[in-house]
């Protein structure tokens, strides 16, 4: 088991700590000997000098102040000169510890944390649930050995294993915790809490919370954890020169994407590549290849609370631009107030934001009969690892819908005796500027009901756009779209992401939509459409069907039961040997829900809930059976008595012990009941 150990007589930060690193600075030039060290301590009365100052001495070597030899650390030195703040050291010299300081594995605590937030976040907790404890690190995350150990299953174990009592926000500890476990973890609490990564709760110090405007350092930490150096703690003297050198850890992740002789052609261009980086602004008709050596717009967004950290890389690479940028967020602040105020864009990025090979976008359909699980499908197989709320953008078809719906439309906005107006985009355009902005994720658009709408009216001219490259042309990405099109509306609002004349879809935008094939006829989608997507067909699940052994109210009949007994009778040949209903109408395992069935346990009892669920069941599967499957002839399926207002009379107005015979009078044939109480098993 780890124990991210690190050195427990004392907390990183306290009301003594600038002037130590005054006195370090200032008084210790290069090596020097222990006991010289410890004299100067005493002359300048440091308050370390009272107590144990070897202890004082160990403690400094391992927070990565000061070598084996005493020589200073290169973060200490950039925080004494101003090149980095209080969070950035923290967060510099954090991130380098290992998860024991002997024979460690490589993992770093700092990671493994940054990868438990970031699936917390991508599961959409509420955020509330997003936190960290002492008993769940010495639990669980003491535990780890490599990163692949961290998964959405351990998560879930870990939010589902917390207990809660009425009046306290957080749970208990069920563990025991060592004194030297709480205080070691204390020093990493409090200290990561010094952060605006993390959120200051001083009165709940055994709790770790993340912030939550910050996730995108969590995923940036997530992503490149692999691509650091491993640790050596084979011996102190590696170990402390390791945390002391500048060159280690965060330092081998940050992209390097300023050209390393790029002059500064004019002051104003500081502010301008500085707001492009971290994600605030483009500004047209600038030439930012003067300065970078390749397109990122907020490529350093992760890491816009704790700036300086990323221009001490840029500084090795081009002193004179990381200087100069230095020089601004010293003098300009106000960046974090916009920050805060939702002004910098929420990017995303990996290791390096080039344009990436790998990302190549498709158009696909999938079909199959009503409730067979195509969303399902998409949901939680399609799109299981994507960040949801970030590269998803959804739409479904109606009859209705229009192509102003699905690319945008411009709106009059009234402001007193003044009308303006303004483009309001639709779910496409929404997605594709998405895509142009963040060229290294992809980003996927949704369509439900596809066949719902008449598609080639909603897509319009961008219908042509479906056509996609299967290989380079001119320059151009595999799987974007062969054929730009002219759009006055969506050039209007993508601005200088497109050049005029030459909208298309990127190689890293893709379109998933769904088809019923029980609507198929509604809109038809003609060949020239269906030949620009991919198709598959979704075949019912059953045995992954979670509600397949759930009742039908008031009865003893499971939702498999009767839906497969439906279709079997629908697709089973009439007397002259022709399939009576076509297959494209049988009821897919997701055609009902949990809304419209009961457990076993309350199938025969007479309550309220069981009366509102039966009264749905009847609203959208017998409603369906009678008004589409069988209207023409409903006679394939139910009894000659039966008409559409008797249905909802004969199975709402139910009896307590109409039990088995609930659908006597209503089917043509009775089902036979699959569900028996267990005494009787």
């Amino acid at each position: 088991m780890n124990d991210w150990y690190i050195d427990r007589s004392k907390n990183f930060y306290d009301n003594n700590f600038d002037d130590l690193i005054n006195v370090l600075i200032n008084k210790v030039s290069n090596e020097i000997n222990s006991n010289e060290l410890i004299e100067i301590f005493k002359r300048d009365h440091l308050e370390i000098a009272k107590g144990n100052p070897n202890a004082a001495l160990t403690r400094f070597r391992d927070h990565g102040l000061l070598t084996n030899t005493n020589k200073v650390g290169d973060s200490i030195i950039d925080y004494a000169n101003r090149k980095l703040s209080l969070p950035d050291l923290i967060i510099d010299l954090f991130s380098k510890r290992p998860a024991k300081k002997k024979d460690s594995p490589n993992i770093k605590p700092f990671f493994i944390l940054c990868k438990v937030f970031d699936i917390m976040f991508d599961m959409n907790l509420d955020l509330d649930d997003i936190f960290i404890t002492f008993d769940e690190c010495i639990k669980y995350l003491y535990l780890i050995d490599d990163y692949d150990s961290i998964s959405f299953d351990l998560i879930d174990k870990i939010i589902n294993s917390r207990d809660y009592i009425l009046d306290q926000k957080y749970p208990f500890s069920h563990i025991s915790i060592t004194p030297n476990q709480e205080t070691n973890l204390s020093i990493w609490f409090n200290a990561l809490k010094m952060t605006p990564l993390f959120m200051p709760v001083d009165t709940q110090r055994n709790v770790l919370i993340p912030n939550s405007k910050q996730k995108e350092f969590f995923k940036f930490m997530s992503v490149n954890a692999d691509e650091i150096s491993e640790t050596p703690t084979n011996n102190n003297s590696s170990l402390y020169e390791y945390y002391c050198s500048r060159d280690t850890c965060l330092k081998e992740i940050i992209p390097n994407v300023i050209r390393s002789k790029a002059k500064i052609i004019n002051d104003k261009d500081i502010k301008i590549i500085f707001e492009y980086l971290f994600g605030y602004k483009r500004v047209a008709n600038f030439n930012y290849r003067n300065y970078l050596k390749y397109e990122c717009f907020g490529i350093f967004f992760p890491f816009i609370t704790i700036p300086r950290i990323v221009i001490r890389k840029i500084s090795d690479s081009n002193h004179t631009v990381g200087s100069a940028l230095l020089t601004f967020i010293q003098k300009n602040n106000n960046y974090i107030q916009l920050y805060e105020d939702g002004m910098f864009e929420y990017k995303t990025m990996n290791s390096k934001n080039v344009v990436s090979s790998n990302l190549i976008g498709y158009n696909k359909i999938y079909y199959g009969i009503p409730g067979c699980g195509k969303s399902y499908h998409i949901e939680h197989n399609v799109l299981k690892l994507v960040d949801k709320e970030h590269d998803v953008f959804r739409t479904t078809f109606y009859l209705d819908y229009s192509n102003s719906d699905f690319i945008g439309q411009i709106y009059p906005k009234v402001d007193g005796d003044k009308v303006t107006y303004e483009n309001v985009p639709g779910p496409f355009t929404k997605a594709l500027k998405r895509a142009f902005k963040e060229p290294n994720r992809m980003i996927y658009l949704v369509i439900e009901e596809i066949n719902r709408g008449n598609a080639a009216a909603i897509f319009g001219d961008i219908f042509q756009l479906l056509d996609r490259l299967d290989g380079n042309h001119d320059g151009r990405v595999v799987g974007d779209s062969e054929y730009p099109i002219s759009n006055e509306f969506i050039e209007s609002y993508l601005g200088n992401l497109v050049t005029k004349g030459q909208v298309y879809i990127p190689h890293n935008l893709t379109i998933l939509a769904t088809m019923n094939t029980s609507d198929q006829n509604v809109f038809p989608l003609d060949t020239a459409f269906k030949r620009r997507w991919d198709r598959e067909r979704i075949i019912s699940n059953w045995d992954d069907c979670v509600i397949k052994d759930m009742c039908i109210p008031f009865t003893d009949i499971s939702w498999r039961n009767f839906a497969e007994t439906m279709n079997d009778r629908m697709v089973s040949a009439n007397d002259d040997g022709e399939v009576i209903v076509s297959e494209d109408k049988k009821m897919g395992a997701y055609f009902a829900s949990k809304q419209m069935l009961v457990d076993k346990e309350v199938r025969h009892k007479v309550i309220d809930e069981n009366k509102t669920k039966l009264k749905k069941f009847v609203s959208n599967v017998i409603d369906y059976l009678y008004n589409d499957v069988t209207k023409f002839d409903h006679s394939i399926l139910f009894d000659e008595k039966v008409t559409y207002n008797n249905i909802y009379e004969t199975m709402i107005n139910y009896q307590a012990d109409t039990g088995n015979n609930l659908f006597l009078h209503v089917l043509k044939d009775q089902i036979e009941p699959d569900i028996t109480d267990d005494m009787d098993e």
